[in-house]
């Protein structure tokens, strides 16, 4: 940990400053993961000694590789909708830090956010040198500042996405009343272990003693591991089939269209405001966590669910920015998630051809991304999204240049790279800017809201 300032904290100058004092594992490609780097104990010690505000409400924790995102944000939208005071924690954020901790689709304010900084600030330098050693990563600060701040709000419910894996995770310190795992893939294969059994194991690390778990459809080594787990611990879970729920899906550009036909109850023409015929399996997800958790209440939940749904609002995900050009942005990052995407996008526009604006991690599978981006675009605009992170243009253009039909130009700037792609863009021709949580993030700002009309 770097030295922390003893300043006082007044602005949200000062609070990204004192948050990124810490270290910052959102921004490092390689490190030790194991019970020595994130030890668990001493986080929950730290929260105790504040006053466990993660214990103050309940919540909803939120693993998997692909969909966590979209699934938190669906069940907030359907929990506001049923009328419950609904937090909800997600990372990493796309242009403003405050982004991760809402309450009721509203960041938090500026004023609340520097106020807890201030508060930790105070704390962590009031006692011993060991207690601040304790707290060692900006994520766990922001951890923090989320239960705090929505245990200051006194909200019903939290819904808490988890950040890396989740067994070594700082959110898996909640107890939550449900666990609720998303499409388990490879991703961080270089941290969470390189087959589908290692990463599910460490998602499965959520599974806590007697708490029901609901899984969207998995691979069969993914249902074994977590099967197993799950068993160990005492716990229920469900596995999800789609196909069995989700039926009648009509892709849009703008959403989705489905019905849901459950035993617990058949809801028709409802829409999600997501494109992509697999927000389906996350809406799914939602739908059957919140029907798990309001058996007591009273209300017609079908119509609860079908406005929460419709009043969801998720940035960065088959998102138009544009419709002149047409510009579509997708935070899309590992191989699984690439290919989904590439093929919704083939499915739902009409177009000539892709001009792809594009970053990539270090700790990516680039050959493999670079090989499916390489089967839908020739045109490529390499850029850095995030320089300490983002892979250098010379490792992108020797894998992208396997395909000899391939042009590929670099940019430093992501701005100047989108420019260079909307200036080349022509008439039916559609630019996709993915690959990046950041690089989509980065760019969002360059769009009005009037131009996605």
């Amino acid at each position: 940990m770097e030295s922390v300032s003893s300043k006082n904290i007044k602005n949200m100058d000062d609070a990204l400053n004192f948050v990124y004092s810490f270290i910052n594992y959102e921004r490092k490609s390689n490190f030790r993961y194991d019970t020595k780097t994130f030890d668990m104990e001493k986080f929950e010690k730290f929260l105790e000694d504040i006053g466990s505000p993660h214990l103050k409400y309940k919540t909803i924790h939120v693993v998997g590789t692909k969909g966590k995102g979209s699934t938190s944000a669906i069940l907030s939208s359907i929990l506001k909708q049923a009328g419950y005071k609904t937090g909800t924690y997600t990372s990493p954020h796309l242009e403003n830090i405050r982004e991760r901790i809402m309450i009721n689709g509203d960041a938090i304010e500026e004023k609340s956010f520097v106020s807890i900084m201030e508060y930790l600030r105070k704390f962590i330098e009031s006692n011993s040198l060991e207690l601040a050693n304790n707290y060692r990563t900006t994520f766990e600060l922001l951890t923090s500042t989320a239960f705090l701040h929505f245990a200051a709000e006194n909200v019903d419910f939290a819904v808490i996405e988890a950040g890396l894996g989740a067994r070594l995770d700082a959110t898996n310190v909640i107890k939550p009343e449900l666990v609720l795992i998303t499409s388990i893939s490879l991703d961080h294969t270089n941290i969470l272990g390189d087959t589908i059994d290692k990463i599910a194991y460490e998602k499965a690390g959520a599974i806590k003693n007697g708490i029901h778990v609901i899984s969207s459809p998995q691979h069969e080594t993914v249902r074994e591991v977590v099967g197993d787990i799950a068993i160990k611990n005492g716990s229920e879970v469900d596995f999800l089939i789609k196909d069995n729920l989700v039926k009648n899906i009509i892709m849009k550009e703008n959403g989705i269209a489905f019905d849901y036909s459950g035993e617990d109850c058949e809801i028709h023409n409802l829409w999600l405001p997501l494109a992509g015929d697999y927000q389906g399996e996350n809406a799914l997800l939602a739908i059957k966590a919140f029907l798990s958790l309001s058996k007591d209440l009273k209300e017609d939940k079908r119509i609860i669910i079908k406005e929460g749904l419709e009043n969801v609002r998720w940035r960065g995900r088959l998102e138009i920015l544009s419709s002149n050009p047409l510009v579509v942005a997708d935070v899309a990052h590992n191989p699984y998630s690439m290919k989904m995407l590439l093929s919704r996008i083939k499915s739902i526009f009409e177009y000539d051809r892709i001009l792809c604006v594009l970053s990539i991690s270090t700790n990516k599978d680039i050959p493999e991304l670079c090989r499916i981006l390489s089967s839908y675009c020739n045109n490529f605009y390499v850029t850095f999204a995030e320089p300490s992170r983002s892979s250098t243009f010379d490792v992108l253009n020797e894998n992208l240049s396997k395909n000899p039909d391939n042009t590929v130009c670099f940019e430093n700037s992501p701005k100047i790279a989108l420019g260079k792609a909307l200036n080349e863009a022509g008439k039916g021709e559609l630019v996709l800017i993915t690959g990046s949580v950041y690089l989509v993030g980065s760019l969002l700002s360059h769009f009005k809201e009037d131009e996605r009309e």
